[in-house]
């Protein structure tokens, strides 16, 4: 009883606090924060800027533009949190935008983990949520709430597997009767596209170019395989040689050039958890094949060069950037339901 009228005058939330994007939806609601995992802090109180709301799109404006004292810095980085205080901080911040009223109890909340995380980096995750606002804090495989955001059968006694591509991770996981019975999760992302591209580009190029310029170009111009050298794009950067300012044309089949270690060893992982199933679930895998999600499983080619590799059909959901967000609130939505298949902090069974 106590129970049902706590859940009246409280919100129940579901967090994807990602390596470039925290996105937290509520119950009933949808998605109400989409913003950047960044915040601006004040290098001589150590605090967050512009009275602690510079987090989010405003901080991700002013970076790379800022003062001496003005620091802006990524809380999360390759999926788990780097600093705890600033991470509890921003969360906290992006929380309270989603309370309807001041005098509604502190939320319930499911915040997506990924399979990398350590014991602590999971607890350190779940520290900062609760410090950040929730009443209750739970998780959930990122991999499950992809599979579910994509509207796989995940309850079916079928194989569904689901490969979400984030920023730092991408997570890889084969599920059947609402569990996961394989998984991987490697570190490898959109942030990994963009080293590698600026890389070559050093090297072969002789051509420094920053990583927010790397990743507007892997945005509008990369694939994950081409053999079109005649359409190119031209990158702004400094001569490795020189120092001076100096631009350059490069075409797609270049660029695919570049991603194709980073590229090779995500079709490794894959591989590897497909070669872990059994017979059953393996030809279920041969005839429904693999669905990509993730804002950086949108790189052209990239469903097609991962079926050439597997042997397996390749697809990409529809709105990939959302799916472990819908697959979260709809685990928030029916939370008592679900509440068998979490972990909370008291209890670290994940499944």
């Amino acid at each position: 009883m106590l129970a049902r009228l706590l859940r009246s005058f409280s919100d129940d939330v579901a967090i994807d606090l990602g390596t470039e994007n925290t996105r937290i939806a509520a119950a009933g609601r949808g998605v109400i924060v989409s913003e950047p995992s960044v915040a601006a802090v004040d290098c001589s109180t150590r605090r967050i800027a512009a009275r602690g709301l510079a987090v989010g799109h405003l901080a991700k404006q002013i970076e790379g533009r800022t003062p001496s004292d003005i620091d802006v810095r990524h809380p999360v980085r390759e999926g788990v949190i780097a600093d705890f205080q600033l991470c509890e901080a921003m969360l906290r911040t992006l929380l309270a935008k989603t309370r309807r009223s001041q005098l509604r109890l502190p939320p319930r909340a499911v915040v997506g983990l990924t399979e990398v995380a350590t014991e602590v980096e999971r607890r350190a995750v779940f520290n900062s949520v609760a410090r950040a606002g929730a009443r209750q804090v739970f998780g959930w495989s990122k991999a499950m709430a992809a599979a579910l955001g994509v509207g796989l059968p995940v309850a079916e006694p079928t194989a569904s597997a689901i490969c979400d591509i984030g920023a730092g991770t991408a997570e890889i996981a084969v599920v059947s009767l609402g569990r996961v019975v394989a998984a991987k999760a490697v570190r490898i992302g959109g942030h990994a596209f963009d080293q590698a591209l600026c890389e070559h580009l050093r090297r072969h190029r002789r051509l420094r170019v920053g990583l927010p310029t790397v990743e507007q170009l892997r945005i509008a111009h990369g694939a994950a395989q081409s053999d079109d050298d005649a359409a190119r794009a031209e990158v702004a950067g400094v001569d490795a040689a020189t120092g001076l300012p100096r631009s350059l044309a490069i075409s797609r089949a270049e660029i695919a050039l570049a991603l194709a270690d980073p590229l090779q060893k995500l079709a490794d992982a894959v591989r590897e958890v497909v070669e872990n199933l059994n017979i059953e679930l393996a030809a279920d895998l041969a005839r429904l094949g693999l669905t990509l999600s993730g804002g950086a499983a949108q790189l052209a080619q990239l469903d097609r060069f991962l079926s050439e590799q597997l042997g397996v059909p390749v697809r990409l959901a529809v709105d990939p950037e959302n799916a472990v967000i819908r697959g979260l609130l709809t685990c928030a939505e029916h939370l008592d339901a679900w509440k068998s298949a979490l972990v909370s902090v008291h209890d670290e069974r994940i499944a």
